[in-house]
């Protein structure tokens, strides 16, 4: 018993280090609402063109996932903006777990992120990984995709496209900076290797 109660702190410090780490607001999708006027909402997520209801028997983990039982229009989004704190040179590993359950002929659902500038608006930064072509799976799965954060944004636009007609089930949404990524140089840098040079002599004629 002992033991157990020394083990706890311990934990609860670990799960609050791992928590703290998520840039993400609700991204598992366990916080929601419903009322008569505005249907399903879920807590920190915007939703244009598509219908929302929970899930709690198809889940990944947690006591619910997220429902798109209908898509009506050709661009239909589920995002949240992150404001970061973000770290110069960091790399950032998005993250969502999907399962189609009303496929459109496997173009189902996309990507459509990027970063932002309070200057320049959205960013072309990295653009062919934020932004995908369509893809599906009919169990659950998972697409992961990597990025460097570019100096000139402020925030990260988190941003999934869901085809018109199609119904989807979401959960597990992360975004986390890389552990151990290595920053990228400011300055220009040279390495030269070896660090020294044998000393060798001869005789001339």
């Amino acid at each position: 018993m002992k033991k157990l109660l020394l083990l706890l702190p311990l934990w609860l410090l670990a799960t609050s280090a791992l928590a703290a780490d998520e840039m993400l607001s609700n991204p598992g999708f366990e916080d929601s609402s419903s009322n008569g006027l505005f249907g399903t909402t879920f807590d920190e997520w915007s939703a244009t063109g598509i219908t929302l209801a929970v899930e709690t028997t198809d889940k990944v983990e947690g006591e619910q996932a997220l429902k798109v039982t209908k898509a009506t229009r050709d661009e239909s989004y589920l995002y949240q903006e992150i404001e970061g704190p973000f770290e110069s040179g960091a790399t950032y590993r998005l993250r969502i777990k999907y399962k189609v359950l009303t496929s459109q002929s496997g173009s189902d659902v996309k990507l459509n992120c990027c970063w932002q500038s309070p200057r320049d608006g959205d960013l072309d930064h990295e653009i062919d990984l934020l932004k995908t072509d369509f893809f599906t799976a009919d169990t659950w799965s998972e697409k992961i995709v990597e990025t460097t954060f570019p100096d000139e944004a402020s925030r990260f636009f988190f941003s999934v496209m869901v085809a018109k007609n199609a119904s989807v089930l979401f959960d597990d949404f992360s975004f986390q900076k890389v552990e151990g990524a290595a920053p990228v140089p400011t300055e220009p840098t040279l390495t030269v290797s070896p660090t020294t040079f044998t000393e060798l002599s001869t005789q001339l004629n």
